[in-house]
Protein backbone atom coordinates (compact mmCIF):
# COMPACT_ATOMS: atom_id res chain seq x y z
CA UNK A 1 0.00 0.00 0.00
CA UNK A 2 1.59 3.46 -1.36
CA UNK A 3 -1.09 5.62 -0.63
CA UNK A 4 -3.05 6.67 2.41
CA UNK A 5 -5.51 4.41 2.95
CA UNK A 6 -6.35 0.65 3.36
CA UNK A 7 -9.42 -1.44 2.36
CA UNK A 8 -10.83 -4.76 3.75
CA UNK A 9 -14.18 -6.27 2.55
CA UNK A 10 -15.45 -9.63 4.52
CA UNK A 11 -18.32 -11.29 3.54
CA UNK A 12 -19.65 -13.49 6.79
CA UNK A 13 -20.74 -16.65 3.90
CA UNK A 14 -19.52 -17.65 0.39
CA UNK A 15 -22.39 -20.34 -0.25
CA UNK A 16 -25.80 -19.09 0.36
CA UNK A 17 -29.30 -20.10 -1.09
CA UNK A 18 -31.61 -17.62 -3.45
CA UNK A 19 -32.99 -14.90 -1.29
CA UNK A 20 -30.38 -15.02 1.27
CA UNK A 21 -28.41 -12.29 2.94
CA UNK A 22 -25.17 -12.08 2.98
CA UNK A 23 -23.43 -9.49 5.59
CA UNK A 24 -20.24 -7.60 4.44
CA UNK A 25 -17.91 -5.90 6.67
CA UNK A 26 -16.27 -2.98 4.87
CA UNK A 27 -12.91 -1.27 6.73
CA UNK A 28 -11.18 1.74 5.19
CA UNK A 29 -8.45 3.07 7.66
CA UNK A 30 -6.36 6.17 7.25
CA UNK A 31 -2.46 4.91 7.69
CA UNK A 32 -1.66 8.32 7.38
CA UNK A 33 -0.78 11.14 9.69
CA UNK A 34 -2.90 13.52 8.47
CA UNK A 35 -7.11 13.44 7.95
CA UNK A 36 -8.24 12.13 4.63
CA UNK A 37 -10.32 14.56 3.72
CA UNK A 38 -13.48 13.50 1.15
CA UNK A 39 -13.21 9.60 0.96
CA UNK A 40 -14.88 7.48 -1.42
CA UNK A 41 -15.39 4.08 -1.21
CA UNK A 42 -16.59 2.31 -4.49
CA UNK A 43 -18.08 -1.37 -2.63
CA UNK A 44 -18.61 -3.85 -5.74
CA UNK A 45 -21.55 -5.26 -5.86
CA UNK A 46 -21.84 -8.84 -7.07
CA UNK A 47 -24.11 -9.52 -10.23
CA UNK A 48 -27.65 -11.20 -9.06
CA UNK A 49 -27.68 -9.68 -5.48
CA UNK A 50 -29.50 -6.64 -4.72
CA UNK A 51 -28.22 -3.85 -1.94
CA UNK A 52 -30.48 -3.74 1.99
CA UNK A 53 -30.58 -0.29 2.62
CA UNK A 54 -31.18 -0.44 5.70
CA UNK A 55 -27.30 -0.58 7.67
CA UNK A 56 -26.25 2.21 5.15
CA UNK A 57 -28.64 4.52 5.74
CA UNK A 58 -28.45 4.11 9.63
CA UNK A 59 -24.85 5.11 8.91
CA UNK A 60 -26.08 8.06 7.15
CA UNK A 61 -28.59 9.24 9.88
CA UNK A 62 -25.76 8.38 12.08
CA UNK A 63 -23.37 11.12 10.23
CA UNK A 64 -20.94 8.04 9.98
CA UNK A 65 -20.71 9.06 5.80
CA UNK A 66 -22.43 11.60 4.17
CA UNK A 67 -24.33 9.49 0.91
CA UNK A 68 -24.09 6.98 -0.82
CA UNK A 69 -25.91 5.31 -4.17
CA UNK A 70 -25.85 1.84 -6.02
CA UNK A 71 -25.52 1.23 -9.67
CA UNK A 72 -25.71 -2.24 -11.43
CA UNK A 73 -22.00 -3.00 -10.12
CA UNK A 74 -21.24 -0.95 -7.22
CA UNK A 75 -22.35 0.86 -4.08
CA UNK A 76 -20.64 4.11 -3.32
CA UNK A 77 -20.06 5.96 -0.48
CA UNK A 78 -18.96 9.36 0.58
CA UNK A 79 -17.45 10.09 3.68
CA UNK A 80 -16.38 13.67 4.98
CA UNK A 81 -13.53 12.63 6.23
CA UNK A 82 -11.22 9.90 8.34
CA UNK A 83 -9.16 11.05 10.86
CA UNK A 84 -5.36 9.96 10.68
CA UNK A 85 -4.64 6.19 12.11
CA UNK A 86 -8.59 5.81 12.22
CA UNK A 87 -11.04 2.85 10.65
CA UNK A 88 -14.15 3.67 9.37
CA UNK A 89 -15.70 0.45 9.52
CA UNK A 90 -19.25 -0.03 7.39
CA UNK A 91 -21.42 -2.79 7.83
CA UNK A 92 -24.52 -3.93 4.89
CA UNK A 93 -26.42 -6.94 3.70
CA UNK A 94 -26.71 -8.09 0.30
CA UNK A 95 -29.86 -10.25 -0.87
CA UNK A 96 -29.15 -13.17 -3.32
CA UNK A 97 -31.76 -13.08 -6.22
CA UNK A 98 -30.79 -15.93 -8.65
CA UNK A 99 -28.98 -19.37 -8.15
CA UNK A 100 -25.22 -18.28 -9.63
CA UNK A 101 -21.66 -18.51 -9.08
CA UNK A 102 -20.14 -15.02 -9.13
CA UNK A 103 -17.02 -13.68 -8.73
CA UNK A 104 -16.89 -10.95 -6.48
CA UNK A 105 -15.78 -7.58 -7.82
CA UNK A 106 -13.32 -5.70 -6.41
CA UNK A 107 -14.02 -2.53 -4.12
CA UNK A 108 -11.74 0.15 -3.62
CA UNK A 109 -10.97 3.80 -2.32
CA UNK A 110 -10.00 6.91 -3.19
CA UNK A 111 -9.40 10.23 -1.72
CA UNK A 112 -11.86 12.35 -4.14
CA UNK A 113 -9.45 13.73 -7.60
CA UNK A 114 -7.07 11.89 -6.26
CA UNK A 115 -6.59 8.52 -8.41
CA UNK A 116 -3.21 8.18 -7.13
CA UNK A 117 -4.47 7.33 -3.70
CA UNK A 118 -6.37 4.47 -4.29
CA UNK A 119 -6.79 1.39 -2.42
CA UNK A 120 -8.32 -1.97 -3.96
CA UNK A 121 -9.37 -5.42 -1.92
CA UNK A 122 -10.89 -8.54 -3.50
CA UNK A 123 -13.14 -11.02 -1.97
CA UNK A 124 -13.29 -14.80 -2.75
CA UNK A 125 -16.18 -16.29 -5.63
CA UNK A 126 -20.37 -15.97 -4.29
CA UNK A 127 -22.11 -19.44 -4.90
CA UNK A 128 -25.66 -18.69 -4.64
CA UNK A 129 -27.80 -22.22 -4.79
Amino acid sequence: PTGPLEIEVAYDKTTLAVNDLVGVTARVTNVSLAPAPMVIVDLGLPPGFSLVADDLAQAVSDLKIQKFETTDRQIIVYVDAIAAGATLELTYQLQAKYPLKVQCPSSSTTLYYDESSRASAACDPLTVE
